[in-house]
């Protein structure tokens, strides 16, 4: 049987869309065209973002283990969800920028 594509409803559609609603306010803020940037202007484009919106808080041993997109959000995280807030932001900038299509970023 052929399914048919729906448009999610759940919690991960609404948390896509906070995460890209947060990344649009950065850009928004920087007057940054994500289209124009190089792949290293991208690169420090999304640790800039990640370091300003995050402050460092041992987040997993006190509020459970977050989601980066959440910790992102709420403006908290420690190491890994540094890093993984960088990817996050990063890989939505290559969705934007077709000249960032061959690069990665991992941890």
């Amino acid at each position: 049987m052929k399914q048919i594509a729906t448009r999610p409803t759940n919690f991960n559609y609404a948390r896509d869309i906070a995460l890209e609603s947060f990344i649009e306010r950065q850009l928004i803020k920087r007057s940054t065209m994500p289209e124009t940037l190089s792949a290293s202007d991208a690169i420090i484009l999304a640790v800039t973002i990640v370091t300003e919106a995050i402050t460092y808080n041992e987040i997993n041993s006190h509020a459970g283990d977050i989601t980066p997109d959440i910790a992102l959000i709420r403006g908290l995280g420690d190491c890994d969800k540094y890093a993984d807030g960088v990817i996050l932001i990063f890989n939505y900038l290559k969705k934007r920028n077709s000249n960032l299509r061959n690069i990665f970023i991992t941890r």
